[in-house]
């Protein structure tokens, strides 16, 4: 049992050492190549749609664990039994805590923040380059 849960964690980080890699050629490349140029106006467009994108998956997550989470009473007791055991401070897996964690609210938390912080720095940017 414990071979396929390393199995299990091992493709769970190729995909997300996957997904990094695709965003980091479609948005920190493009990134690079406007600071070299110059062009700061598509610059702060980029990292404005970026804060938005990030907003927006943010809130996905949250549906996307909710509806899962509300499928069937079964689903429903598995959820509650992880989190008694997260309350009672038991060891529980990684992807344990990060289903609690969606389901606590702290993907849109995490998604909103870093959505403004980007959509703010774009915009400051912008500001700085085209309008003072």
């Amino acid at each position: 049992m414990r071979f396929f849960k390393y199995v299990g964690y091992l493709f769970l980080f190729i995909i997300i050492i996957t997904w990094l890699w695709i965003f980091l050629i479609t948005f920190f490349t493009p990134m690079v190549v406007y600071i070299k140029k110059g062009d700061y106006e598509s610059l702060s467009f980029l990292i404005m749609v970026l804060g938005m994108i990030f907003i927006i998956i943010g809130y996905w997550f949250k549906l996307w664990v909710s509806g899962r989470a509300n499928a069937s009473p079964y689903i429903i007791e598995y959820y509650q039994n992880i989190r008694e055991k997260y309350m009672l401070k038991e060891k529980i897996s990684f992807t344990h805590k990060v289903d609690l964690w969606i389901i606590d609210g702290y993907s849109i938390k995490i998604g909103n923040r870093i959505g403004i912080t980007l959509l703010s720095i774009g915009a400051i940017i912008y500001i700085v380059n085209y309008i003072l």
